[in-house]
């Protein structure tokens, strides 16, 4: 089967939207500049009690619901064969939101990268098609990743 990616930017915006306002609860939320953004930086959360600072960034995933994988971006753009988030970002957390469920999954990016060897000998990675381009990336069952995951949250 392949993964096929809306490449909507009102349903990422959704995402972003129903996290921002649960973690606002306890954190401070900046939005960052767009060269944060090109870093894989989507917010830097600051804790309201302590005021500890670390950077996110935001997967929403409406595929998960259907397939039961996480899709673990290897390749961001097989055209130009520019490397996904997996091996790109330099945020600290990956929050993986998953919308029809309302749930969040958060990992470290250091636990992912510590896995994706392994993930990449023992799952398949498959295509997902994009508005005018396509990115690989490893699809690993939902369980297996919520084994690393520091944190899941039902976001309500």
């Amino acid at each position: 089967m392949v993964h096929k990616w809306d490449p909507s930017y009102s349903k990422g915006k959704v995402g972003e939207d129903d996290l921002d306002r649960f973690y606002g609860i306890a954190h401070i939320i900046k939005e960052v500049s767009i060269e944060l953004q090109n870093l894989g930086i989507d917010r830097v959360f600051i804790k309201m009690k302590s005021g500890f600072r670390f950077t996110v960034d935001y997967k929403t995933d409406y595929k998960t619901f259907d397939t039961g994988n996480v899709f673990i971006e290897t390749v961001s753009r097989t055209d130009i064969n520019k490397l996904g988030w997996a091996f790109t970002s330099c945020a600290q957390y990956i929050f993986y939101y998953l919308p029809q469920e309302r749930v969040n999954y958060i990992a470290t990016m250091h636990d992912i990268r510590n896995k994706l060897l392994q993930w990449y000998k023992e799952y398949p990675t498959k295509p997902a098609y994009n508005e005018g381009y396509k990115s690989l990336g490893i699809t690993v069952p939902l369980d297996v990743f919520s084994g690393i995951c520091i944190a899941r949250h039902e976001i309500y």
